[in-house]
């Protein structure tokens, strides 16, 4: 069975609250898998972009665990996506 997202935010509620989403400048948050059906998650998100004033929208990824305990235990990818398409190819590859 596929994790979903509503599974990943009940598991997760602190990361998933307006307060943390509002603080990092998250937009919107999805699960995506790679070819190799590697769970991800994809934070649209402003974050940190705003401190000369320049506002930009970008994708970051979090490899998911396998289970509840470290679902959220790999760290955000160092890596900015400009795009959605740029996740997917990223994805594809990976």
């Amino acid at each position: 069975m596929r994790l979903t997202f509503s599974d990943l935010k009940a598991e997760n509620p602190g990361f998933f609250s307006e307060d943390n989403r509002r603080f990092f400048g998250d937009i919107a948050y999805e699960i995506w898998y790679s070819l190799k059906n590697i769970p991800y998650l994809v934070q649209e998100t402003y974050g940190f972009t705003d401190m000369f004033g320049e506002k930009r929208r970008h994708f970051r990824l979090r490899r998911l665990g396998e289970t509840p305990e470290n679902r959220l235990g790999y760290p955000v990818l160092d890596r900015e996506f400009k795009s959605a398409d740029e996740v997917y190819d990223y994805l594809e590859e990976h």
